[in-house]
């Protein structure tokens, strides 16, 4: 593009900025109401989960969270707003647990041997941006369909692990911290999530050409591959592939498994 040159602009409402546009954005102005709108956005997602972390835990605990238990948070903690609370709470600066307890002094919370999922009134990650409210754990990589819970992290807001991560160890005598959260299954969720397999073949010539066929037929993505041991027999590689869901990948796998030149493979979380 050049000086002269007549471009088309495209517009909808509801249409919204990258945090990637900062890169590219020329002027001052331009970058800082950039920086303002994510702030703004990341203050109104932490308003939202922290009001879905706290009602939850009000909720399992029988405690009703009504206008005068929100008054009375107000003054014990200074605020003249309760989304002040909110934010906080999304942010992981505060626990549910500490809330409840400046409020309510006699209340005693159980710690827990071992953090157990309920099945019922999980908070559902929703209307949220991965990155923003929460972030997915690189350690176990979680994709929509893994059974999940989260972690209070603060200055972060929540961490989404798998159930079976093994990071998960080292919270085990801070039951506060962990929140029961769910997948929002209601919604279509065209966003792909990053998932990782390692891969063992037989060094022969095609197999790693129907490898990639037999992912690409299933709708997987590659967006990586790397070769980690190569042998005169057999190699191993590692795969990452962009998918929709837990299920998605299943079936990749299952595909996979069917190729004879494929000895073994499994989803590598970590």
């Amino acid at each position: 593009m050049k000086n002269g040159d007549q471009v088309e602009i495209i517009t909808s409402e509801e249409s919204q900025p990258s945090p990637l546009w900062e890169r590219f954005a020329v002027t001052s102005k331009v970058k800082s109401q950039i920086r303002r709108f994510f702030r703004s956005k990341k203050r109104d997602e932490y308003i939202l989960f922290g009001k879905e972390i706290l009602t939850s835990f009000f909720d399992k605990e029988n405690y009703e969270l009504n206008e005068s238990t929100i008054k009375r948070i107000k003054i014990e903690f200074n605020l003249t707003e309760i989304e002040d609370i909110y934010e906080m709470l999304g942010e992981g600066r505060i626990t549910a647990i500490s809330v409840i307890n400046k409020i309510y002094p006699e209340f005693n919370y159980k710690k827990l041997k071992k953090f157990e999922i309920e099945s019922d009134k999980p908070i559902r990650l929703k209307g949220l941006t991965a990155g923003m409210s929460y972030h997915l754990a690189g350690c176990c990589s979680p994709i929509k369909g893994d059974t999940i819970v989260g972690i209070v992290t603060a200055g972060i807001g929540v961490a989404v692990h798998t159930i079976e991560c093994e990071t998960l160890s080292s919270y085990a005598d801070q039951p506060e911290r962990w929140l029961n959260i769910s997948w929002d299954n209601s919604l279509q969720n065209l966003t792909l999530s990053n998932s990782r397999i390692s891969v063992v073949l037989k060094n022969q010539p095609g197999s790693l050409g129907k490898v990639t066929t037999a992912i690409a037929k299933n709708n997987g993505n590659i967006s990586n591959i790397n070769f980690t041991i190569r042998k005169n027999d057999f190699f191993e590689i590692v795969i990452d592939i962009e998918v929709r869901d837990a299920n998605h990948l299943k079936n990749i796998v299952a595909a996979l498994r069917l190729v004879s030149e494929v000895s073994s493979l499994e989803r590598i979380k970590g």
